[in-house]
């Protein structure tokens, strides 16, 4: 079945990002927010689907107290 392929092989792709990149995310991570914290900012880019992981850097309306974005 195609969509059990599908699966398996997007599976295969998150363990090898697992298993190389976790260092690389966690320094990315960090360095994202020591930025925040000293109230710079962090920039992102997608285009097409890939702005979706970015579209969720920003709080959603009406679920966040925040009054200014300064």
């Amino acid at each position: 079945m195609l969509a059990k392929t599908w699966l398996k092989n997007a599976r295969e792709v998150m363990d090898r990002l697992e298993n190389t990149q976790m260092d690389n995310i966690y320094q990315a991570a960090e360095l994202m927010a020591e930025s925040i914290e000293c109230g710079r900012w962090v920039h992102t880019f997608g285009c097409g689907h890939s702005t979706l992981p970015i579209e969720e850097m920003y709080p959603r309306i009406g679920i966040c107290g925040v009054s200014s974005y300064d």
